[in-house]
């Protein structure tokens, strides 16, 4: 029996070594990225503590790898009741602060960028790969078009109905 016990304290030990050791993977988004006069779609990387954006639609149809590779230092609030999760993602670009506040729910993510506390740009979008960023890049511009319509003070009433309006693709 002891040795039994043995061999079991020695798997969990084992186990638990091995899961520490392995990384979390992260959850990445395409999300469109509407700005003052321009818009794109970006792939962001989120993991425990940093969010990444790693590609960017160049083109109508050309996606790349982000030279820059952006990383912003992350903090997410623990999910609400309602299971929206509500972050902050930080960074120091170009001697500016950029800092993201947005909200995840079901899958989509709203943000509004601001460079140095003015706004700088919106994002929203969904879960999804690299692959996908094509697919999705004609209905994150008409988004940026409905943005570039209203006051600025209404972007965030469009942005919570965006969050809460799951698309086809993500109704799953």
């Amino acid at each position: 029996m002891r040795v039994r016990n043995l061999i079991l304290a020695g798997i969990l030990a084992v186990g638990s070594v091995v899961a520490f050791g392995q990384a979390e993977k992260p959850v990445e988004y395409n999300l469109g990225s509407c700005g003052g006069r321009s818009f794109t779609v970006q792939h962001a990387e989120i993991s425990k503590d940093k969010l990444h954006f790693t590609h960017f639609m160049s083109g109508p149809n050309t996606v790349v790898k982000d030279p820059d590779d952006p990383s912003f230092d992350y903090e997410a609030q623990p999910k609400d009741k309602d299971g929206t999760i509500k972050f902050k993602a930080t960074t120091n670009y170009d001697k500016s602060v950029l800092q993201i506040n947005g909200v995840i729910l079901d899958g989509r993510l709203v943000g509004l960028m601001t460079v140095d506390g003015d706004l700088g740009h919106v994002y929203y979008g969904q879960l999804g790969s690299v692959d996908d960023m094509v697919k999705v890049a004609k209905e994150d511009f008409l988004t940026c078009a409905a943005i570039h319509q209203i006051p600025q003070e209404e972007i965030p009433s469009l942005l919570a109905d965006f969050l809460k309006n799951k698309s086809k693709d993500t109704a799953q």
